[in-house]
Protein backbone atom coordinates (compact mmCIF):
# COMPACT_ATOMS: atom_id res chain seq x y z
CA UNK A 1 0.00 0.00 0.00
CA UNK A 2 2.94 2.49 0.78
CA UNK A 3 4.69 1.46 -1.94
CA UNK A 4 1.63 2.25 -4.13
CA UNK A 5 1.23 5.90 -3.05
CA UNK A 6 4.94 6.82 -3.27
CA UNK A 7 4.45 5.84 -6.86
CA UNK A 8 1.09 7.58 -7.11
CA UNK A 9 2.41 11.14 -5.46
CA UNK A 10 5.78 10.90 -8.03
CA UNK A 11 3.45 10.21 -11.12
CA UNK A 12 1.24 13.02 -9.87
CA UNK A 13 4.37 15.36 -9.17
CA UNK A 14 5.12 14.69 -12.37
CA UNK A 15 1.70 15.53 -14.28
CA UNK A 16 1.53 18.91 -12.28
CA UNK A 17 4.91 19.83 -14.08
CA UNK A 18 4.86 18.39 -17.19
CA UNK A 19 1.20 17.70 -18.58
CA UNK A 20 -1.00 19.82 -16.67
CA UNK A 21 -0.29 22.62 -17.95
CA UNK A 22 -0.58 21.83 -21.78
CA UNK A 23 -4.13 20.38 -20.93
CA UNK A 24 -5.01 23.70 -19.18
CA UNK A 25 -4.54 25.56 -22.63
CA UNK A 26 -8.29 24.76 -23.45
CA UNK A 27 -10.30 27.06 -22.14
CA UNK A 28 -13.05 24.81 -23.77
CA UNK A 29 -12.48 21.87 -22.16
CA UNK A 30 -15.12 19.09 -20.79
CA UNK A 31 -13.15 18.24 -17.59
CA UNK A 32 -13.57 20.56 -14.57
CA UNK A 33 -9.84 20.12 -13.83
CA UNK A 34 -9.16 21.68 -16.91
CA UNK A 35 -10.91 24.26 -18.34
CA UNK A 36 -10.17 27.49 -17.31
CA UNK A 37 -13.69 29.75 -17.92
CA UNK A 38 -14.92 26.88 -15.06
CA UNK A 39 -11.73 27.42 -12.98
CA UNK A 40 -11.78 31.13 -12.72
CA UNK A 41 -15.08 32.20 -13.23
CA UNK A 42 -16.18 34.08 -9.72
CA UNK A 43 -19.37 32.70 -9.01
CA UNK A 44 -20.24 36.09 -6.80
CA UNK A 45 -19.89 38.17 -9.11
CA UNK A 46 -21.32 38.06 -12.57
CA UNK A 47 -18.78 40.72 -14.12
CA UNK A 48 -15.94 38.13 -13.56
CA UNK A 49 -18.04 35.08 -14.73
CA UNK A 50 -17.37 33.00 -18.03
CA UNK A 51 -20.58 30.68 -18.67
CA UNK A 52 -19.48 27.37 -20.62
CA UNK A 53 -21.26 26.63 -23.41
CA UNK A 54 -20.65 22.74 -22.74
CA UNK A 55 -20.92 20.29 -19.85
CA UNK A 56 -18.29 18.88 -17.62
CA UNK A 57 -18.63 15.26 -17.85
CA UNK A 58 -15.13 14.24 -18.11
CA UNK A 59 -12.82 13.54 -15.34
CA UNK A 60 -8.81 12.87 -15.55
CA UNK A 61 -7.64 10.42 -14.10
CA UNK A 62 -4.51 11.36 -13.14
CA UNK A 63 -6.09 14.74 -11.27
CA UNK A 64 -7.99 12.15 -9.67
CA UNK A 65 -5.84 9.57 -8.89
CA UNK A 66 -3.74 12.82 -6.80
CA UNK A 67 -7.00 13.58 -4.97
CA UNK A 68 -8.02 10.35 -4.21
CA UNK A 69 -4.71 9.46 -2.79
CA UNK A 70 -4.70 12.20 -0.79
CA UNK A 71 -8.29 10.83 0.53
CA UNK A 72 -7.05 7.70 1.37
CA UNK A 73 -3.90 8.85 3.63
CA UNK A 74 -6.40 10.90 5.41
CA UNK A 75 -8.85 7.83 6.40
CA UNK A 76 -6.10 5.85 6.91
CA UNK A 77 -4.44 7.82 9.75
CA UNK A 78 -8.03 8.76 10.90
CA UNK A 79 -8.84 5.17 11.36
CA UNK A 80 -5.56 3.88 12.51
CA UNK A 81 -6.14 0.20 12.18
CA UNK A 82 -3.28 -0.30 10.70
CA UNK A 83 -1.17 1.95 12.29
CA UNK A 84 0.10 2.48 16.14
CA UNK A 85 0.08 6.20 17.64
CA UNK A 86 1.83 7.06 21.07
CA UNK A 87 -1.34 9.03 21.80
CA UNK A 88 -4.26 10.97 19.95
CA UNK A 89 -2.44 13.74 19.56
CA UNK A 90 0.06 12.22 17.61
CA UNK A 91 -3.03 10.95 15.14
CA UNK A 92 -4.27 14.71 15.19
CA UNK A 93 -1.01 16.24 14.60
CA UNK A 94 -0.32 13.99 11.50
CA UNK A 95 -4.34 14.46 10.16
CA UNK A 96 -3.70 18.24 11.01
CA UNK A 97 -0.12 17.27 8.95
CA UNK A 98 -2.27 15.53 5.76
CA UNK A 99 -5.12 18.51 5.63
CA UNK A 100 -1.74 21.49 4.86
CA UNK A 101 -0.58 18.80 2.47
CA UNK A 102 -3.77 18.26 0.52
CA UNK A 103 -4.44 22.11 0.56
CA UNK A 104 -0.62 22.86 -0.42
CA UNK A 105 -1.13 20.33 -3.68
CA UNK A 106 -4.46 21.92 -4.51
CA UNK A 107 -3.22 25.54 -4.12
CA UNK A 108 -0.45 24.53 -6.47
CA UNK A 109 -3.15 22.82 -9.12
CA UNK A 110 -4.17 26.05 -8.90
CA UNK A 111 -1.35 28.41 -9.43
CA UNK A 112 -0.35 26.19 -12.63
CA UNK A 113 -4.08 27.24 -14.11
CA UNK A 114 -3.55 30.60 -13.29
CA UNK A 115 0.03 30.78 -14.83
CA UNK A 116 -1.65 29.07 -17.63
CA UNK A 117 -4.40 32.18 -17.80
CA UNK A 118 -2.08 34.72 -17.70
CA UNK A 119 0.15 33.55 -20.55
CA UNK A 120 -2.45 34.17 -22.38
CA UNK A 121 -2.04 37.78 -22.06
CA UNK A 122 1.21 37.66 -23.03
CA UNK A 123 0.47 35.68 -26.19
CA UNK A 124 -2.45 37.78 -27.64
CA UNK A 125 -0.42 41.20 -27.46
CA UNK A 126 2.62 39.82 -29.27
CA UNK A 127 0.29 38.62 -31.95
CA UNK A 128 -1.05 42.18 -32.45
CA UNK A 129 2.11 43.89 -31.94
CA UNK A 130 2.92 46.39 -34.84
CA UNK A 131 5.10 49.15 -35.56
CA UNK A 132 2.80 51.46 -33.40
CA UNK A 133 3.16 49.68 -30.17
CA UNK A 134 5.31 47.86 -27.86
CA UNK A 135 5.27 45.42 -24.92
CA UNK A 136 7.16 45.70 -21.94
CA UNK A 137 7.91 43.49 -19.06
CA UNK A 138 9.22 44.74 -16.14
CA UNK A 139 11.42 43.64 -13.00
CA UNK A 140 13.81 44.41 -10.42
CA UNK A 141 16.91 42.57 -10.82
CA UNK A 142 18.18 41.14 -7.30
CA UNK A 143 20.57 43.64 -5.83
CA UNK A 144 24.12 43.66 -7.15
CA UNK A 145 26.89 43.12 -4.45
CA UNK A 146 29.94 45.11 -4.93
CA UNK A 147 32.66 43.44 -6.51
CA UNK A 148 36.37 44.29 -6.01
CA UNK A 149 39.56 42.98 -8.02
CA UNK A 150 41.09 40.43 -6.17
CA UNK A 151 39.13 41.15 -3.32
CA UNK A 152 40.34 40.40 0.20
CA UNK A 153 38.53 38.19 3.08
CA UNK A 154 37.98 41.67 4.54
CA UNK A 155 36.57 43.22 2.17
CA UNK A 156 33.69 40.82 2.26
CA UNK A 157 32.14 42.51 5.00
CA UNK A 158 29.72 45.63 5.04
CA UNK A 159 29.20 46.09 1.06
CA UNK A 160 26.64 48.01 -0.39
CA UNK A 161 24.23 46.63 -2.21
CA UNK A 162 23.00 48.59 -5.80
CA UNK A 163 19.55 48.37 -7.57
CA UNK A 164 19.10 48.15 -11.12
CA UNK A 165 15.87 47.71 -12.83
CA UNK A 166 15.68 45.61 -15.87
CA UNK A 167 12.55 46.77 -19.04
CA UNK A 168 12.59 44.28 -21.79
CA UNK A 169 11.09 45.98 -24.75
CA UNK A 170 9.20 43.97 -27.24
CA UNK A 171 8.84 45.12 -30.61
CA UNK A 172 7.84 44.14 -34.16
CA UNK A 173 9.94 45.66 -37.06
CA UNK A 174 9.02 46.64 -40.63
CA UNK A 175 10.01 43.22 -41.62
CA UNK A 176 7.41 41.79 -39.35
CA UNK A 177 10.25 40.15 -37.03
CA UNK A 178 10.14 40.34 -33.40
CA UNK A 179 12.59 42.26 -31.61
CA UNK A 180 13.89 42.59 -27.71
CA UNK A 181 16.17 45.13 -26.14
CA UNK A 182 16.57 45.48 -22.46
CA UNK A 183 17.09 49.20 -20.71
CA UNK A 184 18.84 48.41 -17.30
CA UNK A 185 18.37 51.57 -14.94
CA UNK A 186 21.19 51.66 -12.23
CA UNK A 187 21.08 53.19 -9.39
CA UNK A 188 23.48 54.04 -6.15
CA UNK A 189 20.95 54.47 -3.79
CA UNK A 190 17.04 54.00 -4.62
CA UNK A 191 13.57 52.89 -2.63
CA UNK A 192 12.28 49.99 -4.91
CA UNK A 193 8.49 51.37 -4.58
CA UNK A 194 5.82 52.34 -7.13
CA UNK A 195 7.21 55.57 -7.68
CA UNK A 196 10.32 54.83 -8.75
CA UNK A 197 8.91 52.38 -11.25
CA UNK A 198 6.62 55.15 -12.39
CA UNK A 199 9.80 57.59 -12.54
CA UNK A 200 11.65 54.87 -14.43
CA UNK A 201 8.46 53.99 -16.96
CA UNK A 202 8.54 58.07 -18.14
CA UNK A 203 11.99 58.04 -18.72
CA UNK A 204 11.94 54.89 -21.03
CA UNK A 205 8.54 55.55 -22.55
CA UNK A 206 10.15 59.17 -23.68
CA UNK A 207 13.26 57.23 -25.15
CA UNK A 208 11.42 55.13 -26.99
CA UNK A 209 9.17 58.05 -28.03
CA UNK A 210 12.21 59.50 -29.44
CA UNK A 211 13.27 56.22 -30.92
CA UNK A 212 10.03 55.44 -32.38
CA UNK A 213 7.98 58.41 -33.66
CA UNK A 214 5.34 56.46 -35.25
CA UNK A 215 4.51 54.74 -31.10
CA UNK A 216 1.48 55.12 -30.08
CA UNK A 217 0.54 52.62 -27.98
CA UNK A 218 2.86 50.45 -24.99
CA UNK A 219 1.43 47.24 -22.99
CA UNK A 220 2.81 46.75 -19.24
CA UNK A 221 3.57 43.29 -17.72
CA UNK A 222 5.38 42.42 -14.12
CA UNK A 223 5.00 40.17 -11.25
CA UNK A 224 2.78 41.31 -7.86
CA UNK A 225 5.51 42.54 -5.90
CA UNK A 226 4.06 46.02 -3.56
CA UNK A 227 5.95 48.49 -6.27
CA UNK A 228 3.86 47.23 -8.83
CA UNK A 229 0.77 45.70 -7.97
CA UNK A 230 -0.60 48.75 -6.09
CA UNK A 231 -3.41 51.49 -6.93
CA UNK A 232 -0.63 54.79 -7.20
CA UNK A 233 1.14 53.08 -9.83
CA UNK A 234 -1.67 51.65 -12.39
CA UNK A 235 -3.40 55.43 -11.60
CA UNK A 236 -0.07 57.20 -12.15
CA UNK A 237 0.60 55.33 -15.57
CA UNK A 238 -2.73 57.07 -17.33
CA UNK A 239 -0.41 60.79 -16.35
CA UNK A 240 2.74 59.28 -17.71
CA UNK A 241 1.33 57.98 -21.21
CA UNK A 242 -0.85 61.63 -21.54
CA UNK A 243 2.21 63.72 -20.89
CA UNK A 244 4.81 61.31 -23.01
CA UNK A 245 2.50 61.26 -25.74
CA UNK A 246 1.93 57.40 -25.64
CA UNK A 247 -1.07 55.67 -24.99
CA UNK A 248 -0.99 52.93 -22.09
CA UNK A 249 -3.57 50.61 -23.40
CA UNK A 250 -3.22 48.03 -20.67
CA UNK A 251 -0.96 46.05 -17.59
CA UNK A 252 -1.25 42.40 -16.58
CA UNK A 253 0.59 40.95 -13.39
CA UNK A 254 2.05 37.43 -13.92
CA UNK A 255 1.83 34.80 -11.24
CA UNK A 256 4.46 34.25 -8.87
CA UNK A 257 7.44 32.84 -10.11
CA UNK A 258 5.78 33.21 -13.73
CA UNK A 259 6.47 35.59 -16.49
CA UNK A 260 9.79 37.00 -15.60
CA UNK A 261 11.77 34.76 -17.54
CA UNK A 262 12.79 37.29 -20.14
CA UNK A 263 14.77 39.74 -17.76
CA UNK A 264 15.58 36.70 -15.67
CA UNK A 265 17.35 35.86 -19.00
CA UNK A 266 19.07 38.92 -19.89
CA UNK A 267 20.52 39.45 -16.50
CA UNK A 268 22.84 36.33 -16.77
CA UNK A 269 25.24 38.12 -19.80
CA UNK A 270 25.03 41.38 -18.10
CA UNK A 271 26.44 40.16 -14.97
CA UNK A 272 29.12 37.95 -16.97
CA UNK A 273 30.00 41.41 -18.44
CA UNK A 274 30.59 42.85 -15.06
CA UNK A 275 33.00 39.84 -14.16
CA UNK A 276 34.40 40.36 -16.67
CA UNK A 277 35.21 43.74 -16.45
CA UNK A 278 36.17 43.17 -12.96
CA UNK A 279 38.56 40.51 -13.76
CA UNK A 280 40.73 42.51 -15.88
CA UNK A 281 41.28 44.71 -12.63
CA UNK A 282 38.88 47.27 -11.64
CA UNK A 283 36.54 47.57 -8.97
CA UNK A 284 32.70 47.79 -9.47
CA UNK A 285 31.69 49.58 -6.64
CA UNK A 286 28.85 52.13 -8.02
CA UNK A 287 26.30 52.43 -10.82
CA UNK A 288 29.15 54.54 -13.24
CA UNK A 289 31.15 51.20 -12.60
CA UNK A 290 28.30 49.01 -13.27
CA UNK A 291 27.59 51.14 -16.79
CA UNK A 292 31.11 51.39 -17.63
CA UNK A 293 31.20 48.37 -17.56
CA UNK A 294 28.62 46.97 -19.61
CA UNK A 295 29.94 49.59 -21.77
CA UNK A 296 33.32 48.14 -22.36
CA UNK A 297 31.72 44.24 -22.22
CA UNK A 298 27.80 44.95 -23.61
CA UNK A 299 25.24 41.81 -23.49
CA UNK A 300 23.21 41.70 -26.86
CA UNK A 301 20.45 43.71 -27.27
CA UNK A 302 20.92 45.51 -23.96
CA UNK A 303 22.05 49.00 -22.63
CA UNK A 304 21.80 50.78 -19.70
CA UNK A 305 21.87 54.32 -17.85
CA UNK A 306 22.95 55.63 -14.55
CA UNK A 307 19.39 57.36 -12.61
CA UNK A 308 18.54 58.76 -9.90
CA UNK A 309 14.64 59.52 -8.54
CA UNK A 310 13.58 62.98 -8.20
CA UNK A 311 11.35 61.90 -4.50
CA UNK A 312 10.26 65.60 -4.77
CA UNK A 313 7.89 65.43 -7.71
CA UNK A 314 5.74 62.95 -6.14
CA UNK A 315 2.36 64.64 -5.66
CA UNK A 316 0.12 62.09 -6.34
CA UNK A 317 -3.14 60.92 -4.02
CA UNK A 318 -5.89 58.27 -4.80
CA UNK A 319 -8.94 56.64 -3.14
CA UNK A 320 -8.13 53.18 -2.18
CA UNK A 321 -9.97 50.78 -4.66
CA UNK A 322 -11.65 47.63 -3.04
CA UNK A 323 -10.87 44.42 -3.37
CA UNK A 324 -7.44 45.60 -5.52
CA UNK A 325 -5.30 42.79 -4.74
CA UNK A 326 -7.89 40.62 -6.62
CA UNK A 327 -7.27 42.00 -9.66
CA UNK A 328 -4.42 41.19 -12.04
CA UNK A 329 -5.54 42.15 -15.13
CA UNK A 330 -6.26 46.69 -16.09
CA UNK A 331 -7.18 48.12 -19.40
CA UNK A 332 -6.94 51.62 -19.70
CA UNK A 333 -10.38 53.52 -21.20
CA UNK A 334 -11.05 57.50 -21.42
CA UNK A 335 -13.80 57.31 -19.00
CA UNK A 336 -11.44 55.11 -16.33
CA UNK A 337 -10.05 51.60 -15.92
CA UNK A 338 -11.55 48.25 -16.39
CA UNK A 339 -10.54 45.22 -14.59
CA UNK A 340 -10.16 41.20 -14.63
CA UNK A 341 -9.45 39.07 -11.80
CA UNK A 342 -8.35 36.67 -14.54
CA UNK A 343 -7.66 37.64 -18.23
CA UNK A 344 -10.49 37.28 -20.35
CA UNK A 345 -12.62 35.86 -17.74
CA UNK A 346 -16.12 37.60 -17.49
CA UNK A 347 -17.18 40.88 -19.07
CA UNK A 348 -14.95 43.15 -16.84
CA UNK A 349 -15.67 45.43 -14.63
CA UNK A 350 -15.32 49.32 -15.05
CA UNK A 351 -13.95 51.97 -12.86
CA UNK A 352 -14.27 55.59 -13.02
CA UNK A 353 -11.22 58.15 -12.87
CA UNK A 354 -13.63 59.94 -9.97
CA UNK A 355 -12.86 57.22 -7.99
CA UNK A 356 -9.23 56.84 -8.62
CA UNK A 357 -8.01 60.03 -8.45
CA UNK A 358 -7.83 62.68 -5.69
CA UNK A 359 -4.64 64.64 -6.92
CA UNK A 360 -3.00 63.57 -10.38
CA UNK A 361 0.77 62.86 -10.84
CA UNK A 362 3.11 65.73 -12.05
CA UNK A 363 6.40 64.86 -14.22
CA UNK A 364 8.60 62.60 -12.10
CA UNK A 365 12.12 64.30 -13.87
CA UNK A 366 14.00 61.25 -13.09
CA UNK A 367 17.73 62.64 -13.54
CA UNK A 368 19.96 61.19 -15.49
CA UNK A 369 23.75 62.55 -15.45
CA UNK A 370 24.87 63.93 -18.45
CA UNK A 371 27.19 61.29 -20.64
CA UNK A 372 25.78 58.80 -18.16
CA UNK A 373 22.64 58.21 -20.64
CA UNK A 374 21.86 54.67 -22.32
CA UNK A 375 24.68 53.91 -24.84
CA UNK A 376 24.32 52.39 -28.42
CA UNK A 377 22.87 48.80 -28.14
CA UNK A 378 24.80 46.48 -29.00
CA UNK A 379 24.92 45.16 -33.00
CA UNK A 380 26.27 47.70 -35.23
CA UNK A 381 29.74 46.41 -34.06
CA UNK A 382 29.42 43.14 -35.21
CA UNK A 383 27.87 43.77 -38.48
CA UNK A 384 31.29 42.36 -40.58
CA UNK A 385 30.90 39.09 -38.48
CA UNK A 386 27.49 39.30 -39.90
CA UNK A 387 28.49 40.04 -43.62
CA UNK A 388 30.99 37.10 -43.30
CA UNK A 389 27.75 34.96 -42.03
CA UNK A 390 25.62 36.32 -45.35
CA UNK A 391 27.96 35.46 -47.65
CA UNK A 392 28.40 31.89 -46.48
CA UNK A 393 24.76 31.90 -46.48
CA UNK A 394 24.59 32.30 -50.21
CA UNK A 395 26.21 28.90 -50.57
CA UNK A 396 24.22 25.99 -51.74
CA UNK A 397 23.04 23.04 -48.99
CA UNK A 398 21.58 19.67 -49.56
CA UNK A 399 18.68 18.54 -47.39
CA UNK A 400 20.06 15.74 -45.02
CA UNK A 401 16.74 14.00 -45.50
CA UNK A 402 16.90 11.60 -48.38
CA UNK A 403 13.62 12.53 -49.88
CA UNK A 404 14.90 15.93 -50.46
CA UNK A 405 18.26 15.17 -51.79
CA UNK A 406 18.22 16.87 -55.05
CA UNK A 407 17.27 19.87 -53.59
CA UNK A 408 19.69 22.70 -53.28
CA UNK A 409 18.84 25.13 -50.71
CA UNK A 410 20.54 28.67 -49.11
CA UNK A 411 21.25 27.89 -45.61
CA UNK A 412 18.65 30.14 -44.13
CA UNK A 413 15.42 28.72 -45.96
CA UNK A 414 17.04 25.03 -45.46
CA UNK A 415 17.48 25.89 -41.78
CA UNK A 416 13.39 26.70 -41.77
CA UNK A 417 12.92 23.62 -44.25
CA UNK A 418 14.26 21.32 -41.75
CA UNK A 419 12.00 22.27 -38.90
CA UNK A 420 8.66 22.58 -41.43
CA UNK A 421 5.58 20.26 -41.84
CA UNK A 422 7.28 18.85 -45.13
CA UNK A 423 10.55 17.44 -43.58
CA UNK A 424 9.85 13.68 -41.88
CA UNK A 425 11.75 14.25 -39.10
CA UNK A 426 9.71 16.91 -37.55
CA UNK A 427 6.60 14.87 -37.47
CA UNK A 428 8.04 13.08 -34.34
CA UNK A 429 8.40 16.75 -33.01
CA UNK A 430 4.69 17.32 -34.20
CA UNK A 431 3.49 14.22 -32.67
CA UNK A 432 5.47 14.69 -29.42
CA UNK A 433 3.87 18.37 -29.03
CA UNK A 434 0.47 16.93 -29.84
CA UNK A 435 0.50 14.04 -27.13
CA UNK A 436 1.19 16.95 -24.48
CA UNK A 437 -1.36 19.44 -26.15
CA UNK A 438 -4.33 17.07 -25.08
CA UNK A 439 -5.64 14.62 -22.71
CA UNK A 440 -4.47 11.30 -24.19
CA UNK A 441 -7.24 9.11 -25.98
CA UNK A 442 -6.95 6.16 -23.45
CA UNK A 443 -7.59 8.76 -20.77
CA UNK A 444 -10.28 10.04 -22.37
CA UNK A 445 -12.25 6.98 -23.19
CA UNK A 446 -11.66 5.89 -19.56
CA UNK A 447 -13.28 9.44 -18.68
CA UNK A 448 -16.41 8.78 -20.51
CA UNK A 449 -16.87 5.34 -19.49
CA UNK A 450 -16.12 6.27 -15.67
CA UNK A 451 -18.06 9.23 -15.71
CA UNK A 452 -21.47 7.29 -15.03
CA UNK A 453 -20.03 5.23 -12.43
CA UNK A 454 -18.88 8.16 -10.67
CA UNK A 455 -22.11 9.64 -10.98
CA UNK A 456 -23.54 6.69 -9.39
CA UNK A 457 -20.95 5.93 -6.87
CA UNK A 458 -19.54 7.44 -3.71
CA UNK A 459 -17.70 10.16 -4.70
CA UNK A 460 -14.62 11.56 -2.13
CA UNK A 461 -15.07 15.29 -1.82
CA UNK A 462 -11.96 16.25 -3.65
CA UNK A 463 -12.50 14.55 -6.87
CA UNK A 464 -13.19 16.48 -10.15
CA UNK A 465 -16.88 16.24 -10.23
CA UNK A 466 -17.36 17.84 -7.41
CA UNK A 467 -15.01 20.93 -8.01
CA UNK A 468 -17.13 24.47 -7.31
CA UNK A 469 -16.98 26.99 -10.00
CA UNK A 470 -14.05 29.44 -9.04
CA UNK A 471 -11.99 26.82 -7.51
CA UNK A 472 -8.84 28.12 -9.24
CA UNK A 473 -9.08 31.27 -8.02
CA UNK A 474 -6.45 32.96 -5.83
CA UNK A 475 -7.97 32.77 -2.23
CA UNK A 476 -7.84 35.97 -0.46
CA UNK A 477 -5.52 36.28 2.77
CA UNK A 478 -7.19 36.12 6.44
CA UNK A 479 -6.18 38.47 8.63
CA UNK A 480 -6.89 35.95 11.73
CA UNK A 481 -5.46 37.85 14.38
CA UNK A 482 -3.13 36.06 16.92
CA UNK A 483 -3.64 34.91 20.63
CA UNK A 484 -2.76 36.83 23.32
CA UNK A 485 -1.02 33.77 24.61
CA UNK A 486 0.74 33.30 20.92
CA UNK A 487 2.05 37.32 21.23
CA UNK A 488 3.51 37.12 24.68
CA UNK A 489 5.86 34.00 23.31
CA UNK A 490 6.71 35.33 20.41
CA UNK A 491 7.79 38.51 22.30
CA UNK A 492 9.49 37.07 25.19
CA UNK A 493 11.37 34.85 22.26
CA UNK A 494 12.37 37.68 20.36
CA UNK A 495 13.48 39.66 23.77
CA UNK A 496 15.87 36.97 25.26
CA UNK A 497 17.23 36.85 21.45
CA UNK A 498 18.08 40.38 21.76
CA UNK A 499 19.57 40.24 25.30
CA UNK A 500 21.62 37.10 24.61
CA UNK A 501 22.53 38.11 21.32
CA UNK A 502 21.34 34.38 19.77
CA UNK A 503 18.17 35.71 17.75
CA UNK A 504 15.54 33.08 17.63
CA UNK A 505 15.21 31.24 14.32
CA UNK A 506 11.59 31.56 12.66
CA UNK A 507 11.72 27.82 11.63
CA UNK A 508 13.04 26.37 14.97
CA UNK A 509 10.14 28.81 16.86
CA UNK A 510 7.22 27.59 14.34
CA UNK A 511 8.62 23.99 14.90
CA UNK A 512 8.57 24.59 18.75
CA UNK A 513 5.29 25.87 19.16
CA UNK A 514 4.05 22.32 18.23
CA UNK A 515 5.56 20.34 20.89
CA UNK A 516 5.84 23.13 23.76
CA UNK A 517 3.91 22.61 26.96
CA UNK A 518 2.91 23.68 30.01
CA UNK A 519 4.16 22.55 33.30
CA UNK A 520 1.39 20.60 33.54
CA UNK A 521 1.82 18.64 30.27
CA UNK A 522 -1.00 19.78 29.42
CA UNK A 523 0.03 21.49 25.35
CA UNK A 524 0.62 25.47 25.64
CA UNK A 525 -0.98 25.90 22.07
CA UNK A 526 -3.77 24.35 20.01
CA UNK A 527 -3.50 23.59 16.70
CA UNK A 528 -5.13 26.44 15.31
CA UNK A 529 -2.52 28.23 17.19
CA UNK A 530 0.30 27.17 15.45
CA UNK A 531 2.12 29.21 13.15
CA UNK A 532 3.73 29.51 9.99
CA UNK A 533 8.02 30.29 9.10
CA UNK A 534 6.55 32.99 7.40
CA UNK A 535 3.99 34.51 10.33
CA UNK A 536 6.50 34.34 12.86
CA UNK A 537 9.36 35.98 10.54
CA UNK A 538 6.42 38.73 9.88
CA UNK A 539 6.06 39.03 13.67
CA UNK A 540 9.36 39.35 14.41
CA UNK A 541 10.29 41.89 11.59
CA UNK A 542 6.90 43.89 12.84
CA UNK A 543 8.76 43.93 16.24
CA UNK A 544 12.08 45.03 15.72
CA UNK A 545 10.71 47.90 13.36
CA UNK A 546 9.04 49.23 16.51
CA UNK A 547 11.78 48.58 18.95
CA UNK A 548 14.13 50.98 16.65
CA UNK A 549 11.35 53.79 16.08
CA UNK A 550 11.09 54.15 19.83
CA UNK A 551 7.24 55.54 19.14
CA UNK A 552 4.75 55.67 17.28
CA UNK A 553 3.45 52.32 14.16
CA UNK A 554 4.17 52.45 10.65
CA UNK A 555 2.99 50.20 8.20
CA UNK A 556 0.65 48.63 10.08
CA UNK A 557 -2.91 47.59 9.42
CA UNK A 558 -6.40 47.87 10.90
CA UNK A 559 -5.94 44.07 12.12
CA UNK A 560 -2.26 44.45 13.29
CA UNK A 561 -4.09 46.85 16.37
CA UNK A 562 -3.44 44.11 19.00
CA UNK A 563 0.02 43.04 17.90
CA UNK A 564 0.59 46.63 18.85
CA UNK A 565 -0.91 46.51 22.03
CA UNK A 566 1.27 43.89 22.80
CA UNK A 567 4.52 45.53 21.62
CA UNK A 568 3.81 48.31 23.73
CA UNK A 569 4.01 46.31 26.52
CA UNK A 570 7.09 44.32 25.74
CA UNK A 571 9.21 47.99 26.80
Amino acid sequence: MADELRKSFRDGKKYYKTEYQSHCEDDKSQCPDHCRKFGLSDPNDPDFQEHCAHQHLLTCPQCDDITSCLEKVYQIIKAGETLSFYSDEQQDDLLYDVKRASDAIKEWKAHIMRSVNQECAKKDIIGKLDQTSCFLIIDWAVKFLQLRYREKQSDWYGKRELSWHISSVITRSQSNTTEVISYAHLFDQCTQDWYAVTSILENLLEHLKVRNPLLQKVYLRSDESRCYHNNLLIAAMKDVGKRVGVAVDSYHYSEPQSGKDICDRILCPMKTSICTYCNEGHDVLTAVDMRDSLTKHPAKGTTAAISVVNESRNTLSVHKIEQFSSFHNFRYESSGLRVWKSYGIGKEKPISHDDIYTKHQTPTMLLIPESQGFMIIPGSAKSRIAQKHARRSKIRHNCSNPLYMGALMLSRPLSKHIFSKLNQFDAIRRDWAQKFASVDIGYSKACSSNSTKLQTSEVPATASLSLHQGWALSKPRSNARFSENVREYLTALFTLGERTGQKADPTQVAAGMRIANKESNERLFSREEWLTKTQVQSFFSRLAVKRRQGQGVIDLSDEQDEDVQCLQRAF
